[in-house]
């Protein structure tokens, strides 16, 4: 009660195009384990949602094959509004790489209870746990040196967009993709897939949040010079509205207020 913990594996599968795994991906685990600590006190049909998720990075995750661990708690929880705080932990270093904070809405319990389904269908585990996405061969490529030191940020995005330079495998793994780019301001989408829905069946939260954070680096790294590197330190996002897991492309602008 009041506890829950999250596992993400360091798979290279999340890497972007400088060989890190950033911070959005790592917002999907948060925003589990800071929603299911508030899940685990409340009531039977009690429905709830994240209205704000904020994450400090305290210090670069390389795809090791280890796993990060999201452990959150309860901090407050009153009629309307929950307070959840987790802290993200690199298991092979036994090192803090995180600390993150969710607001939440708590909403009355549904009344009448809905009837749970007569015949709900039985899920098997898949017989090769090989066939699991993260755990298929990579697709996808981190940028060398070589080009981060003979290109800019913004020569690099757009390279990407027009083909010329390939894409990283997080892109493949979540289609999380560059549109368009200008120096200050970037275009991002990411398909609303099945695939990254709650079980709420919406998109959740975190993976929203992976497309913001990948945004607003990527409209920084527009502004950076050849062999300038891009590391976000923190971020945060409000939510304001669901976003249904129909495969729709969500879009995420970008602008730069201050470099």
């Amino acid at each position: 009660s009041g506890h829950a913990t999250f596992g993400l594996p360091a798979t290279p599968w999340l890497l972007n195009s400088a060989g890190a795994i950033s911070g959005g991906p790592l917002a999907i685990a948060a925003d589990a384990a800071l929603g299911c600590a508030l899940q685990s006190e409340l009531g039977p049909a009690t429905p709830y949602t994240t209205s704000e998720l904020s994450m400090t990075m305290l210090r670069p995750v390389r795809a090791d094959g280890g796993t990060i661990s999201a452990n959150g708690q309860r901090v407050h929880r009153g009629r309307s509004v929950g307070l959840t705080e987790a802290f993200l932990i690199d298991e092979s270093r036994d090192r803090l790489v995180a600390h993150c904070t969710s607001r939440l809405a708590i909403f009355p319990p549904l009344n009448p209870t809905p009837e749970a389904p007569l015949d709900p269908p039985a899920l098997e585990p898949p017989a090769d746990l090989a066939s699991d996405p993260y755990r298929r061969p990579v697709e996808g490529e981190v940028l060398g040196q070589d080009v981060w030191d003979s290109l800019s940020g913004l020569e690099v995005i757009q390279g990407q967009i027009r083909g010329e330079l390939p894409l990283p495998p997080i892109s493949h793994l979540t289609g999380l993709w560059p549109v368009e780019a200008e120096r200050g301001a970037l275009i991002m989408r990411l398909p609303a897939s099945e695939w990254l829905n709650s079980p709420a069946r919406r998109m959740q939260g975190g993976a929203i949040a992976m497309l913001a954070d990948a945004c607003l680096v990527g409209a920084v790294a527009t502004t950076a010079s050849a062999g300038t590197a891009i590391a976000s330190i923190d971020f945060k996002v409000n939510f304001l509205r669901p976003v249904p897991g129909d495969g729709r492309d969500l879009i995420a602008e970008a602008r730069v207020e201050h470099s």
